[in-house]
Order: C-alpha cells, then sequence, then structure tokens
C-alpha cells in the first residue's frame, strides 16, 4: 500500500509550511490571467493589466529577492508594486510600479527612464529576470542571466536602477504587459533559484519576517463573551496585567460599579478632544 511517484521532477517537490510560507501569485485579483503550477507560472490574454503576489513585504523591512522567466514575452514588465497600484487597467509601466520592461527600461512609477537616466539590458523568452529590493534604503536592481544590470551591485548597495522606491509602504513582487499577451514563471525561493542571491538579501517567505509584537493575535482580535451577575460587571478575557501596554494619549475609567462614565480635566489646558471605544 505504499505510493511511488510518477513523472516528478525535484523542482516539483518543495518545503512550503506555516512557519516558512513562500509568496505566490495571488489568484484573487480580478483579471485575466491563468494561473497553474501552485500559483508560480502565468499567461495572460492580450490586455494591459498586471498580476502581483499577495505576500507584501512590510514598509522598511530589508532586504528581498525574486526571479521572474518569461516564456511569450508580449511587452512583458517585471518589478514590485505598491498597494495603490492599478493592476486592473494599468501596465507595469505606470504610477506605484517600479519595474524593468523587455527593452531593459527603468520604469520609476510612471516616469521614463528614472531620474533623468538610467537603463538596463534588453532581455527576451528565457531569460532569468532576478529582482532585488531594499525598502530599508529604497533601492532595487534588476539582473539578467545572474548578471546585474547597469553595473549594480544590490550586496554592497551601489549603482542600483532606481532609488526611490518608497521606505514607508509594504511593497510586492508584479509582472505585467501592455497590450499584449504574456506566458511565464516566477519563484520566490520555494524552487531553487536560477541565479545568485545577494548575500544579505532573502526570499519572500513568512521565515524571512521579522518577529511580530503581537504573538497572539486572539488576546487582541478574538471574539470574547460577556460575564457578569448583573452587579459587577464586565467582558471577559481581559489580559493579565503583566501583558498590559500603553496607548499614548490614552485613559482609563475606573469607578467601581457606576452606571456611568466620567473624566474631569486637571487644568484647562489638558481640556482636549478625545474619543473611547466601548461594546454594548
Amino acid at each position: 500500500n505504499d505510493f511511488t511517484s510518477s513523472g516528478l521532477a525535484a523542482n516539483d517537490q518543495m518545503t512550503d509550511t506555516p512557519t516558512d510560507n513562500f509568496a505566490t501569485l495571488s489568484p484573487i485579483d480580478p483579471n485575466t490571467y491563468t494561473l497553474s503550477n501552485g500559483n508560480l507560472d502565468y499567461s495572460s490574454g492580450g490586455i494591459t493589466r498586471g498580476i502581483r503576489s499577495g505576500f507584501y513585504a512590510p514598509a522598511g523591512s530589508g532586504k528581498w529577492y525574486f526571479e521572474g522567466t518569461p516564456g511569450t514575452i508580449g511587452q512583458y514588465g517585471i518589478g514590485i508594486c505598491n498597494a495603490d497600484a492599478d493592476i486592473l487597467t494599468s501596465s507595469p509601466f505606470s504610477a506605484d510600479f517600479w519595474t524593468v520592461s523587455l527593452f531593459g527600461d527603468f520604469f520609476e512609477s510612471g516616469s521614463y527612464p528614472p531620474g533623468g537616466g538610467g537603463t538596463g539590458t534588453a532581455f527576451g523568452s528565457g531569460d532569468v529576470i532576478g529582482v532585488a529590493f531594499d525598502l530599508a534604503a529604497g533601492k532595487i536592481w534588476f539582473s539578467k542571466n545572474d548578471v546585474w544590470m547597469a553595473s549594480g551591485d544590490p550586496a554592497n548597495g551601489t549603482d542600483p536602477a532606481m532609488d526611490s522606491v518608497p521606505t514607508d509602504e509594504p511593497m510586492t513582487a508584479v509582472v505585467g504587459t501592455a497590450n499584449s499577451a504574456i506566458t511565464g514563471d516566477i519563484t520566490f525561493g520555494q524552487q531553487a533559484f536560477v541565479g545568485t542571491i545577494p548575500a544579505g538579501f532573502s526570499a519572500l517567505s513568512t521565515a524571512n519576517l521579522s518577529e511580530p509584537t503581537v504573538k497572539d493575535g486572539r488576546k487582541y482580535f478574538d471574539t470574547i463573551l460577556y460575564e457578569g451577575n448583573g452587579t459587577g460587571k464586565k467582558v471577559g478575557q481581559f489580559q493579565p496585567m503583566e501583558e498590559t501596554f500603553s496607548v499614548d494619549d490614552g485613559v482609563m475609567f475606573n469607578a467601581a460599579d457606576s452606571e456611568y462614565m466620567q473624566f474631569t480635566p486637571g487644568s484647562a489646558g489638558t481640556r482636549k478632544i478625545w474619543t473611547f471605544s466601548t461594546w454594548v
């Protein structure tokens, strides 16, 4: 009763767990792309549109790397975008995209050439395009078949294709086209990279994210139930005192079992507009 594999190659098997969960292209964005092979292969109709990953690298989070290989080249572009990027009606050479085209042109949020100059290397079907971006420094580099365009050196942080990537916004990987059909594949590290990942850069995986501040979201966002006997009232699952934290400009009302809450400013200088949230 043992299972035996059939028709599987080495790259058909990959490690992907809750603690080491890799990015894929997003199947939930409404678009004309058809995804396959674990949402890593894509094909599009001949329409201006992009497709992105659902994995956003956090703002200012540091250095990330992924690769894409075009098949049908069309008007192909690859790079990164922010959450405001219009992937439904815009090409990857528009505002909120930082990309390189098949002609080796760098597009800086719709501007070409970026900063008044700078182009990379033209590429075609089957070429492996590496994308390294640093969200702490606001830089992005592109490689063709493991050779960095425009003499870039992401490991040393020098000669980026563009140095205007926002550091205060989450970013994600994107591929797209302008009025032409494209096919291709992309890998975020769940399959072996063809190129050499630059020193200090990481694959787009949950294992490479920083330790979260809130380790147990249930303590802050889970459904909580009323507990009480009609006299002393509370809502259950209060945080233990040793797990409390401060909120800037916050205030706590503590009026025993009073039927109302009140706050009296200590002086005229403390009379400010304030809000509070409650559940009834």
